[in-house]
């Protein structure tokens, strides 16, 4: 067998290698990248804690709103004296001069039954607290909107990091089978007295060293399956397969991206620092009215009796008696302790401020360097995928080489590497376009 006939069968090779199914079978259920999110959201654990902590804020919110409400209670009591008391009287009343006599003026059974009621007319504090209660809401809300985006954030991440994960190891198990029948090859050549024994144990140190690869990367690609399941909620012994990687309109994935319209507002941590403060500034507006006086209504009635002999205590009739009034409380002096709370409450309230005009200049760095990152990565993608082009060009030239006698199969086997090497580098330089596009959108506030 010439030199030709052997590039026949590394040729032939190389095409029933490409023409072969991939070796990696997805399994059902295949799911989109929007409905893992969805199934995050329904499942993840971060966020059905943030729910319930907005849910303890409704009932906090409520309890506050109760401020506001009369208080009512109703008191009972029965009581009987073991040893009733006494009282000493000067004997002179009972023809004893020089003396004191005891005298039980206390029945010995009693019981009574009365009602209270209180309603607050004005109280700076409750005015402020009930002011506060849409604002502390809003922060509730917002941090379960927090823990949705970083949700979306972490599965669309992971989502992405499987995709490429299995592409790359499509392409590697492809390689793999084709080394294999060119390694298969040269053995049989080397017994037919063609090849040297160099070229054998080349071919067998490169499957080697292919087929641990394609080892490590299916290890990798069930890690990241697992790790993508967990950033869903997932169980991990439940099954899951994402969607093949649409490479045809990775483009739109920046187009898509609306920058004209973005506002502050569209950001949660901004939100956050906006809605602390309003809460400063209610806080400031506590202390403040914390000065003026609180006014009370309230009002008391209820029975009660008293008699020496016990059959009588529910028998005879109750004494009835009632009360109202209004209370008022003006606060005069307190050592100077409102004025400085009040003062704390309005450095807090400058400091918020600042951290509200630090966090403007962040949000436009950081949308800066995502669309930077994003141009870049794509410019990179571009690049890889010329080497790609390149790397083909190099192999089948290496080809032609061999064919026309003037070149050798290390030179094959090189340009081959080289060519799996480019494939390899495209594939992270797509997973960089993804991680950069969230990124982007995440700067943008549009993970919410």
């Amino acid at each position: 067998m010439n030199h030709t006939t052997y590039l026949k069968s590394l040729l032939m090779a190389f095409a029933l290698g490409i023409s072969a199914m991939p070796l990696y079978a997805q399994q059902d259920p295949t799911m989109s990248i929007e409905d893992c999110i969805d199934f995050a959201i329904k499942n993840r654990n971060s966020i059905k804690n943030a729910r319930f902590d907005e849910a303890i804020g409704k009932a906090k919110n409520n309890e506050v709103k109760g401020l506001a409400f009369p208080k009512l209670s109703v008191d009972g009591k029965y009581q009987e004296f073991i040893d009733i008391p006494q009282s000493f009287i000067p004997g002179a009343f009972f023809g004893q001069p020089g003396g004191f006599v005891a005298v039980e003026f206390t029945p010995k059974y009693g019981s009574n039954l009365s009602s209270s009621i209180s309603q607050i007319l004005f109280d700076g504090s409750v005015a402020v607290a009930l002011e506060a209660r849409k604002t502390l809401m809003g922060l509730y809300e917002i941090n379960t909107k927090r823990s949705i985006e970083q949700v979306r954030m972490d599965v669309s991440k992971a989502y992405y990091n499987v995709q490429i994960a299995q592409e790359r190891l499509v392409l590697l198990a492809q390689t793999t089978e084709n080394i294999k029948k060119l390694k298969n090859d040269v053995e049989a050549m080397y017994k037919s007295g063609l090849v040297e024994k160099l070229d054998v144990d080349r071919m067998a140190v490169t499957y080697n060293n292919i087929e641990t690869e394609k080892i490590k990367l299916s290890n990798f690609v069930e890690l990241s399956i697992q790790l993508l399941k967990f950033q869903m909620g997932m169980p991990m012994q439940q099954k899951l397969a994402v969607q093949k990687v649409d490479e045809a309109n990775i483009k739109q994935l920046a187009a898509s991206i609306d920058k004209a319209n973005f506002q502050y507002e569209n950001r949660l941590d901004y939100n956050l620092v906006s809605t602390q403060l309003n809460l400063n500034k209610l806080d400031a507006k506590r202390y403040k009215w914390a000065a003026m006086p609180t006014i009370v209504a309230f009002g008391n009635a209820g029975y009660n009796y008293a008699t020496s002999e016990f059959k009588n205590l529910f028998g005879s009739k109750y004494i009835f008696s009632s009360l109202w009034g209004i209370q008022a409380n003006v606060p005069l002096f307190d050592g100077f302790q409102r004025r400085n709370k009040l003062k704390q409450a309005e450095f807090a309230l400058e400091k918020t401020k600042n951290d509200l005009a630090t966090l403007s200049q962040a949000i436009d760095l950081e949308q800066e360097q995502a669309s930077t990152n994003l141009k870049n990565n794509f410019l990179a993608l571009e690049s890889q995928k010329t080497n790609v082009n390149l790397a083909q060009s190099v192999f089948d030239l290496s080809k032609k080489k061999y064919e026309a006698g003037v070149g050798s199969n290390t030179e094959v086997v090189q340009a081959e590497s080289a060519l799996r090497e480019a494939q390899s580098n495209y594939y992270g330089a797509l997973l960089n376009v993804f991680i950069s596009k969230i990124d982007l959108q995440k700067s943008l506030g549009l993970l919410k």
